[in-house]
């Protein structure tokens, strides 16, 4: 979900609904479920919830969990019934519509969470202010997104660095490239007492693990490469791209293979 129908650059096709499915997957023991307990009994609204992935992680994770999630995209929300059918229906909220203008009213959840939302906006702060209205006082938000800055790919050549530097290209015209850095002070100018604003260093090297590698470089440019045509559009060539993604994905043969980013969790609470 984001603020402007043609700044969410990943689209809504079967093929990306399956891997937001993985991506929820690849990134719970890694960051999202790291100190993160969750309880039976609490109700929990995921923010731009899409395929409503992490929903399943969060069903799984705590039986009895209330949920509740919403998504601009109509294909997004009926995708999320499919994939959380398992859960009862008395148990789960799922509905079309803007994180700038939420449809419950004041203090209705315990927790609320956003992952990998708000670098595709322009304007954060609505959508925080409206997160922080929707909790209950003592309630909190939990927030996850990366910092485009902070990719680093070795051995390099030319056309890689064109790859990383035309995704950091669209958020930096689109949306928000330094988000990760930015939740804290975005949290607090929302009136959270910001609890955490914490950096997960995820780092592969060839020497270390080549098949982690392998597995982190494969799942970034399964993200990148359908964005390519976008990317074009911003001045960078296809062939150019291509070269660059398939160099990215060869790292793990590579003696000297190296990649590493940092994603950020901030959680703030809802004082009285």
């Amino acid at each position: 979900m984001s603020d402007s129908p043609n700044s969410y650059i990943h689209g809504y096709s079967d093929p990306e609904q399956q891997r937001l499915l993985a991506q929820s997957d690849y990134w719970k023991s890694l960051v999202t479920l790291v100190d993160y307990p969750l309880r039976g009994g609490e109700r929990l609204l995921d923010i731009g919830c899409a395929v409503g992935a992490n929903l399943v992680l969060f069903a799984r994770a705590a039986p009895g969990i209330f949920l509740a999630g919403i998504d601009r995209e109509p294909r997004q929300i009926e995708a999320a019934h499919r994939n959380l059918g398992f859960v009862p229906e008395d148990r789960l909220d799922l509905r079309v519509g803007t994180a700038e203008s939420l449809p419950w009213e004041t203090g209705s959840f315990d927790r609320v969470f956003i992952m990998w939302l708000l670098e595709h906006v322009r304007e954060p702060a609505p959508i925080l202010s409206e997160a922080h209205r929707v909790l209950r006082t003592g309630g909190s938000l939990s927030v996850i997104e990366t910092d485009y800055d902070t990719y680093l790919a070795l051995p390099e050549i030319p056309a890689s660095r064109v790859v990383l530097e035309a995704f950091r290209e669209h958020f930096v015209r689109s949306g928000q490239h330094q988000a990760g850095r930015r939740l804290g002070a975005w949290l607090r100018a929302a009136g959270f007492d910001v609890l955490e604003h914490r950096a997960f260093p995820i780092h592969w090297s060839s020497a270390q693990d080549p098949v982690a590698l392998r597995r982190h470089l494969d799942y970034t440019l399964d993200y990148m490469e359908p964005a390519f045509p976008a990317l074009e559009s911003l001045g960078y060539r296809d062939e150019t791209l291509r070269e660059g993604a398939a160099h990215l994905r060869g790292l793990w043969k590579h003696p000297e293979g190296d990649f590493s980013q940092l994603v950020f969790r901030a959680t703030g609470r809802k004082a009285g």
